[in-house]
């Protein structure tokens, strides 16, 4: 199963799921985000909503009104048309620089999870904060997202049980991925870091900051540099030119 040949399973009786590779990347995104923009432009109405996760596409239509047949036609057509280098079809794919306080109460995991990745705890926070990260997904909380791009190093397990909810702004690690609630949540992960940019504004125009396909990169600093961030500060400042 791959990116260049994508498998349609039905997943109800009024969504279908499309998976398009074994594990995440950069490629992948950018193929289900054409995917997306071509199964919306052709199927205009009939579909109800689009959902894009790690490696898949969620495609809910109304059973009433369209049989399931006539909606997974609709995703092959939209499959065959896709280019075989995909182009991202969101034209708004930004990058923004986030500062993150690391180790100690924000980051308690942190020395842990540098020997689990057989670095130092400097080495591990340059490695993780220098890295370009892609935004994979957005979900399971408000406005939190699945990060993706982190070195083999940092392929660490996950902890064996969930921890008591852990602040908004965490930066949690673990399988070459980072998490970032934008909402206090429980979590396996390690907690490496915090962020005082919380990514979900209820009454925003734009209710969260981050969407696939955006990238992300991190600036270490105090937890009082962190403390000065004004929660209300528009999110544009924090966009850099993209990489």
């Amino acid at each position: 199963m791959c990116a260049s040949n994508p498998v349609i399973h039905p997943l109800s009786e009024r969504a279908l799921l499309i998976i398009f590779a074994e594990t995440a990347s950069r490629s992948t995104t950018e193929t289900m985000l054409a995917f997306e923009h071509e199964v919306l432009q052709i199927g205009g109405e009939s579909i109800m909503e689009t959902v894009l996760a790690l490696r898949s596409v969620l495609v809910v239509f109304d059973p009433v009104a369209h049989e399931a047949v006539a909606i997974e036609d609709l995703c092959r057509r939209a499959l065959k048309s896709l280019k075989t280098a995909a182009v991202p079809a969101r034209k708004t794919m930004k990058t923004y620089r986030l500062p993150a306080v690391y180790g100690d109460t924000d980051g308690p995991d942190l020395n842990e999870a540098a020997d689990l990745a057989g670095l130092t705890s400097d080495d591990f926070i340059e490695q993780h904060a220098t890295c370009f990260h892609d935004v994979s997904s957005i979900g399971f909380a408000p406005g939190l997202a699945y990060l993706t791009g982190l070195p083999e190093a940092f392929a660490i397990p996950r902890n064996p049980t969930a921890s008591k909810p852990v602040p908004a702004g965490s930066l949690l690690v673990a399988n070459r991925q980072t998490v970032l609630p934008a909402t206090p949540i429980p979590t396996g992960w390690k907690r490496i870091a915090r962020t005082p940019v919380i990514g979900f504004r209820l009454s925003a125009e734009r209710p969260c900051l981050l969407a696939p396909g955006d990238r992300v990169t991190f600036t270490p600093v105090s937890a009082a540099e962190a403390a000065a961030w004004h929660p209300d500060t528009p999110w544009r400042t924090l966009e850099i030119d993209g990489t």
